[in-house]
């Protein structure tokens, strides 16, 4: 889990207005899977894990921190991979309110909260609340099967509460149409989808990334206007495949196998047409190996070069330098 996850954060002054704005929430369903996902009230915000959503004032800056420490009332959304930059904060702001979701779990950190099981609309949920020595409340609410947690710490009790209230559970991510879980494309390409001998037929009309971490969706966009057409000119020029090893790889092979899914995760394409038709490709880093990644239809595999790598949405954490992909 990340630094900034157990961050204690003081709270968000009642005659702010966030206390009753959050509040006017508190009387939506709790966390429900595969239903149509419950809009924002006015004035909110959502932010989604791995399917998992929460609300929080639109006027919240989202992901307001100085390495890994929130500076103001803000929602923070960690995904696996990233990274935390390490510098000295000292004097951290008080009187702020937080509101994180993050992927992973670091059983040391967790261990010094008392956690009970329950359900939430039929959703197994661990639940623990802390209060801190100044004062502050904080509760986290752990996802096991999505490996999600969300933790609220603020000294609003009436915030915490409606934030958990705004809690949702969807099995598509509501802005990007991505499936939520999937293990279709970790070897790197699609199920089989007709015998076009191109990798990317046509002239789509749009386009969504969708970036799969052991299986659970991490990242999504949506693909429109100039960078459509850049990506989909950069797909359709992808170049043929390679037994060489790039210059840059040398003295790598030691660490090779020590290469994790989160390390690797597929970006699956689902590119839209016109007549309703869609087209899926698959691309995926291979670490150690950089000019043996690829991007698939299923029948036809090309290499990332580095006019595609650097077409392709912004949703891996961690990108081999584009000057090292070609020969």
């Amino acid at each position: 889990m990340k630094q900034g996850l157990f961050y204690a954060a003081i709270a968000l002054a009642v005659a702010s207005g966030c206390g009753s704005q959050i509040s006017n929430s508190s009387d939506r369903l709790a966390p429900k899977s595969t239903q149509t996902p419950t809009p924002a009230p006015a004035g909110m915000q959502q932010y989604w894990l791995r399917g998992v959503g929460v609300d929080a004032p639109s006027s919240w800056k989202p992901n307001a921190v100085q390495c890994g420490t929130p500076m103001a009332d803000t929602v923070i959304v960690d995904y696996t991979g990233e990274v935390t930059p390490g510098c000295l904060i000292t004097r951290p702001p008080t009187n702020i309110s937080v509101i994180e979701l993050s992927s992973g779990t670091n059983n040391n950190e967790l261990a010094q909260y008392e956690w009970r099981p329950t359900a939430i609309h039929g959703i197994p949920v661990e639940e623990a609340n802390k209060r801190t020595d100044d004062g502050r409340h904080e509760r986290l609410v752990e996802f096991p099967d999505r490996e999600v947690f969300v933790d609220i710490t603020s000294s609003d009790q009436a915030l915490i509460d409606a934030t958990e209230q705004s809690l949702q559970v969807v099995d598509r991510d509501p802005e990007t149409g991505c499936v939520v879980h999937t293990n279709a494309y970790d070897d790197g390409k699609p199920p089989a989808q007709g015998d076009a001998a191109e990798l990317l037929p046509g002239h789509p009309a749009s386009a969504t990334g969708c970036v799969y971490v052991r299986g659970w969706l991490e990242q999504g966009t949506r693909v429109t206007g100039d960078k459509l057409a850049t990506l989909i000119d950069a797909v359709q020029a992808a170049p043929a495949p390679t037994d060489e090893r790039a210059p840059d790889d040398t003295n790598c092979e030691s660490v090779a196998n020590l290469v994790t899914p989160d390390d690797d995760p597929p970006m699956v394409l689902h590119f839209d047409y016109a007549d309703s038709s869609t087209w899926t490709v698959v691309a995926k880093i291979s670490p150690c190996t950089r000019w043996q990644s690829t991007i698939s239809s299923g029948s036809v595999t090309r290499r990332i070069d580095q006019r595609l790598l650097l077409a392709l949405p912004s949703l891996w954490n961690m990108y081999p330098d584009p000057d090292s992909m070609d020969p």
